[in-house]
């Protein structure tokens, strides 16, 4: 699973070939998964009356499984003569020369216990939002992880659970970033001895030094402050400016109905959502 770069070029000399082509006979997706293939500028030489042209492609690919990878491809082309009415086309397989790729197992000596097969290089981001609360309160944990390779198998980043904590699990969130990935999770601190949130740790195999890695950040420090309570006579009364018209008409009638009426009375009122 570590990620390569294919190429593929095409060279012809004294003959004009068609812009699309096919590429046939290769590994299927259980040994050798492709992405789209982009093609660089032609070069162009002269050789004697004859111009050599030579087309080159370029795509993103990695190896899903240990072993040697033969890649050994027939290319379809189209060579075109003639002008005008005519002109023909004829198609021609041209088998490439094989290529074979040894694809190396992961090792199993010094595998970490929380590595999940992230192959790359990659850093560990985490925010800690708020750190200063009241027991009871809500905190996130937004771990994100930044880098080149393969993340596909990652599915959660989180905080290992602790005492005097209640530890949610971590959810994936979108991040802008190409070839990023972020979670987030949330904590809630049960009493004031919860004044630590424990390190977070990420490992990975890093194929262009042979070895595993663990990166980690952490552990963060969170205080306390007195939790704020509302006076027990406090009402909420919404501004009139705010107030819905259907609410101010509705208010009105029951005022009219009291100014009339002269005698207690209750009202209830129902909030849906």
């Amino acid at each position: 699973n570590e990620k390569f770069q294919l190429g593929i070029s095409i060279t012809s000399l004294g003959v004009s070939l068609d812009q699309n082509f096919q590429l046939l006979s290769m590994p299927d997706g259980n040994k050798l998964i492709l992405g789209e293939f982009h093609e660089l500028p032609a070069k162009q030489e002269i050789h004697g009356n004859q111009i050599k042209v030579k087309r080159q492609f370029t795509c993103n690919a990695r190896a899903s499984s240990p072993g040697t990878l033969e890649i050994a491809p027939t290319i379809r082309i189209a060579i075109i003569s003639g002008f005008g009415p005519f002109r023909q086309i004829s198609r021609h397989d041209i088998k490439a020369r094989g290529l074979p790729l040894p694809v190396l197992p992961l090792p199993e000596a010094e595998r970490p216990p929380s590595f999940t097969g992230a192959i790359g290089q990659f850093n560990l981001q985490v925010e800690v939002v708020p750190a200063d609360v009241a027991v009871g309160d809500l905190v996130t944990v937004t771990t994100t992880i930044r880098g080149n390779g393969y993340l596909a198998p990652v599915t959660a980043i989180s905080v290992p659970p602790a005492p005097n904590f209640r530890v949610y699990p971590a959810k994936p969130i979108s991040t802008p970033e190409e070839g990023s990935i972020a979670f987030e999770q949330i904590l809630v601190p049960q009493s004031t001895s919860a004044t630590v949130i424990p390190l977070v740790a990420f490992s990975f195999f890093d194929p262009a030094e042979g070895i595993y890695k663990t990166v980690s950040k952490g552990p963060f420090p969170i205080t306390f402050h007195a939790q704020k309570k509302a006076p027990a006579d406090t009402i909420y009364r919404p501004g009139a400016s705010k107030e819905p018209s259907a609410q101010r008409t509705a208010r009105k009638i029951i005022q009219n109905q009291v100014n009339r009426e002269k005698r207690p009375f209750s009202v209830t009122i129902a909030i849906t959502a």
